[in-house]
């Protein structure tokens, strides 16, 4: 595989997972343990956004060095720039979105918008968020046309849907992750 090296640990862009210039990319959990099993079970510095929704199954996460594990109806992500591993059994189920930072600040008021968001802000305790039924189902369907949008070739305004697609998944993952922190600090007074 093509890897850049950073202080040792090897660098990874999209196309190590494709080979075009693709911005965005849904990729099946299988394909990533089947295809690109040794790039993802070692640890790894990112140089994209990514995106992890865990349908079924369980396995564990490495970010820069901090282990968590992961279940069934989970989401969780990594941002550019950070240490990544993961390893789950051949029964997980779920699809990793892979996208650049092009992709997602189309405009110039875009720019760092999604650095500031707690589901890429790995100095919580845990970058994991677990999605109530009503919420996974949502982001599924989220996710189904995100994956029938790709299909389309030359479409108008393809891109434009797919980038408010994908922030729309990652603004119902923030506002869980949110709703998730603010319940668990407790109140003065």
């Amino acid at each position: 595989m093509d890897y850049k090296t950073t202080c040792t640990v090897p660098e990874t862009e999209l196309n190590n997972f494709k080979n075009d210039a693709c911005q965005l990319l849904v990729i099946t959990l299988d394909e990533l343990l089947n295809v690109h099993r040794e790039l993802i079970t070692n640890p790894h510095r990112i140089g994209y956004y990514h995106l992890t929704f865990v349908m079924e199954g369980k396995g564990n996460l490495w970010i820069d060095s901090s282990k968590y594990k992961f279940e069934s109806k989970t989401v969780f992500a990594a941002s550019k720039g950070q240490i990544q591993a993961m390893e789950y059994d051949k029964n997980t189920k779920g699809f990793a979105l892979l996208f650049t930072e092009e992709f997602i600040n189309k405009y110039p008021q875009d720019i760092g918008w999604i650095n500031n968001l707690l589901l890429f802000d790995h100095s919580l305790p845990s970058p994991l968020v677990f999605l109530p039924d009503t919420e996974y189902l949502e982001l599924l369907i989220i996710l189904s046309k995100i994956r029938a949008e790709i299909r389309i070739d030359g479409a108008f305004a393809k891109e434009e849907i797919l980038a408010n697609l994908l922030k729309t998944f990652i603004l119902i993952a923030e506002r869980l992750k949110r709703t998730t922190l603010n319940k668990k600090i407790p109140c003065e007074g």
